[in-house]
């Protein structure tokens, strides 16, 4: 029996502008320009989020995150403070860059009415502040929610299976009482290697031929399978 939905946020739940990660990059280098080179700060903001994901160890990934790129770039906490400060007063202005996915809210809501669990598994690479400001772009920041990954307290990310493993073992259920609804075939269909429902959202469909979803539909098609499991 399904009692909790896992939702992925960009694609899902949230739909971005194509230009959303360009115009993301463009402020934060901006924001990171008075201690770095911006083309140094690209480079290594990629090469340290690709250490962070494919590097699974009993550090956070924020921990991990900031241990490659202050090493590699010879610098101290107070870029990881400007990080921060990036994310609580310029990040919010991105909002104009997405939009709630047509049919996001009323699947949550289908689940909360159903006395459904819901979690937020998006993949863990931005902090905490940036993750609750994306739940207000994608229109369901004041529904109820049991956990939300972000950077600080997360290990892994997708498509890591543990990453999944590891939010069942925080939010205490087994593999077969959760559904995880994303529309990336890559990331979030890998849940089904542990066991975990899968369905595969069409709307901002990314394909892969790697993982077979258990069901596939819109997010409109969603709510109404919520209402009739």
């Amino acid at each position: 029996m399904i009692t909790t939905v896992l939702f992925d946020l960009d694609g899902t739940l949230l739909d971005l502008d194509k230009l959303f990660v360009q115009r993301y990059l463009e402020q934060l280098a901006s924001r990171m320009e008075q201690y770095i080179p911006r083309s140094v700060f690209l480079y290594q903001l990629g090469a340290s989020t690709a250490y962070m994901i494919h590097h699974i160890d009993k550090r956070t990934n924020k921990q991990k995150f900031f241990d490659d790129f202050l090493t590699k770039l010879g610098l101290d906490e107070r870029i990881e403070r400007a990080f921060y400060q990036f994310y609580e007063e310029d990040f919010p202005s991105l909002k104009g860059d997405s939009c709630p996915l047509p049919g996001g809210r009323e699947a949550y809501l289908a689940a909360v009415s159903r006395g459904m669990d819901v979690v937020i598994a998006s993949n863990p690479v931005l902090p905490e502040v940036a993750m609750e400001e994306r739940l207000r772009w994608a229109g369901v920041s004041d529904l109820p929610r049991m956990y939300v990954t972000s950077l600080e307290n997360m290990k892994a990310c997708k498509p890591h299976a543990e990453y999944y493993s590891e939010i069942l073992d925080k939010i205490g259920k087994e593999a077969q009482e959760c559904l995880m609804v994303g529309n990336d075939a890559f990331e979030d269909l890998a849940a089904s290697c542990l066991g975990v429902n899968t369905y595969y959202v069409t709307d901002r469909a990314i394909p892969s031929n790697l993982y077979v979803p258990d069901y596939t539909g819109t997010m409109r098609d969603l709510a109404e399978f919520i209402r009739n499991l």
